[in-house]
């Protein structure tokens, strides 16, 4: 029921973030014409997203009376908050990869993005690109989304679905692809801890690297950077080929290490759980007896057929929403 609760929801979350951000949009553009204000600064565009999507997620989760408490926010210890930090960084190069792959057919939305902000102080760049999207976009799909999905029992459909999620709500193609392949990693992280905590540290990991990267290009002589993107514009099939390559190894590589440090994290969740277990050994025997009872009473109450109908992670809501968020990313390819 919860699965099917969510994925109605979706198609109303793509179409409200669309429909309210062009609605302030025309409000803030009748007050400037008016003389109401001069200009909306570009941190207040960035804020009014967050605010979008969190009121969106506040409110399903008023109405579907969801506790903020299922979001699995679970304190982390000094290690998990390192290595969380270090999935971010690692997964990195695979992303510029995919990034560098899209950029051969569509736009770079990302370093446009980043650009708009590039005047600000650096640390106001981080809250606007690395803080807020972190803790705002981890509570929306790592939160409520995945962690809706684990509950049918089907982690990998879970992590899978929920990663593509959020690479559509990013509503262009460029950032779809390597959003998809950072929200699937950021999943698997948030099983391995058992809290977003950690894909909102690794989400701002990530997200740190192209505004401090942005921010140094600052102090660099403004003649090597149009001399490097020249000399990026002029380079041959084959020496594209032989930079995309590059990528892909050292991609491949650093992802390795990101799933191998994933998975030394998922040891430590479990080997905590293990140990739990061993000292509530009496209570924790009596509850499986419960949950097996129920579990048999149950059974003998719903088929099969209705477990996996209730268990379903896409429904056709979803598959709406879904259409709705590619229809707006060809119209956006098709207008600009």
């Amino acid at each position: 029921m919860e699965i099917k609760k969510v994925n109605l929801f979706f198609p109303f979350f793509i179409f409200g973030f669309i429909f309210l951000n062009l609605a302030v949009a025309i409000i803030e553009k009748i007050m400037i014409q008016s003389g109401v204000i001069n200009a909306v600064p570009t941190w207040v565009m960035y804020l009014q997203n967050e605010i979008i999507i969190l009121g969106m997620v506040l409110i399903y989760c008023l109405v579907t009376k969801v506790k903020i408490s299922e979001f699995r926010i679970k304190l982390l210890s000094l290690k998990e908050v390192i290595l969380s930090l270090l999935v971010g960084y690692l997964i990195i190069p695979m992303a510029m990869f995919l990034t560098s792959v899209t950029g051969l057919f569509v736009e770079n939305a990302a370093s446009t993005t980043v650009a708009l902000v590039n005047p600000y102080p650096f640390i106001v760049q981080l809250i606007l690109i690395a803080v807020m999207p972190a803790f705002v976009e981890e509570v929306t799909f790592r939160g409520l989304f995945y962690g809706t999905y684990r509950k049918s029992g089907k982690y990998l459909g879970a992590i899978v679905l929920s990663g593509v999620l959020f690479g559509l709500f990013h509503l262009n193609f460029d950032q779809f692809v390597y959003a998809t392949f950072m929200g699937i990693v950021l999943a698997k992280l948030t099983e391995a801890t058992g809290s977003i905590l950690s894909s909102m540290l690794a989400h701002f990991a990530f997200n740190t690297y192209s505004v401090t990267m942005s921010y140094l290009l600052k102090f660099v002589d403004e003649d090597i950077v149009t001399n490097s993107k020249a000399e990026a514009a002029s380079m041959t099939v084959a020496e594209k080929a032989t930079q995309l390559g590059g990528l892909f190894v050292s991609g491949l590589l650093f992802l390795a290490i990101a799933i191998f440090v994933i998975q030394i994290l998922d040891k430590k969740n479990k080997k905590e759980i293990d140990d739990l277990s061993l000292v509530n050994t009496t209570d924790y025997n009596e509850q499986e007896y419960n949950k097996q009872d129920d579990k048999e009473k149950e059974d003998t109450v719903s088929t099969e057929e209705e477990k996996s109908e209730k268990n379903r992670l896409i429904t056709i809501p979803l598959v709406c929403g879904i259409i709705m968020a590619l229809c707006y990313m060809i119209f956006s390819l098709i207008v600009m």
